[in-house]
């Protein structure tokens, strides 16, 4: 199972600052189903866009005014007992870090075997190979271009809510489908080119 996952939070280091906003969102089945969580505001006062658009697929609204552990058993009851995962993140090394501290606070484990893809780590290979240079080529590819903003840009993917966890994770599943039109990501995070069908 693939789940696109986004923190927004008090700031860089996981260890003294906490999440503000969680969202994420499965991929499969053709249906997108989202699970959002916001910490500061109630859900009367959240944008009326994602409301407007996308109440149909998001059951669950909810602020996270309850402790940390019970914020993390309603994620993993969301997600259920899979054995192997796949979290998709733009700048992964960011969430990965306060999705493991949050372990860690709340001493649970994942079940299984839970990976995690960079978008932007995606991107980059991508950059690289329209300029013919091998993965490890030391030659440095824009900022501008693997950021999230950068990123949507070359895809025409419209981020209506930039920075805000439900608005990122959106277009962090739209990039993801669209980098891997070509290509698939293995474990390691290195991109294969797609195998046409006999």
């Amino acid at each position: 199972m693939e789940v696109v996952i986004d923190f927004e939070t008090t700031g860089l280091c996981p260890f003294t600052c906490e999440p503000i906003q969680i969202c994420m969102m499965v991929l499969e089945g053709g249906e997108n189903k989202i699970w959002y969580i916001d910490t500061e505001k109630p859900p009367e006062e959240w944008a009326e866009w994602p409301r407007n658009n996308m109440e149909k697929n998001i059951p669950q609204w909810k602020t996270m005014k309850k402790p940390m552990a019970d914020v993390m058993e309603e994620i993993f009851k969301w997600i259920g007992p899979h054995k192997m995962l796949t979290f998709i993140a733009h700048n992964a090394p960011f969430d990965y870090a306060f999705w493991k501290q949050m372990l860690f606070k709340t001493k649970m484990k994942e079940p299984g075997r839970w990976y995690w893809h960079d978008t932007a780590s995606i991107q980059r290979q991508l950059a690289l190979r329209t300029q013919l240079l091998p993965y490890n080529h030391k030659k440095k590819v824009s900022f501008k271009t693997i950021n999230l903003k950068g990123a949507c840009e070359k895809y025409d993917i419209k981020n209506e809510q930039a920075h805000n966890a439900l608005g990122d994770v959106l277009a962090t599943a739209e990039l993801f489908k669209k980098q891997t039109t070509k290509f698939i990501v293995g474990t390691n995070g290195r991109l294969k080119v797609k195998k046409e069908p006999k």
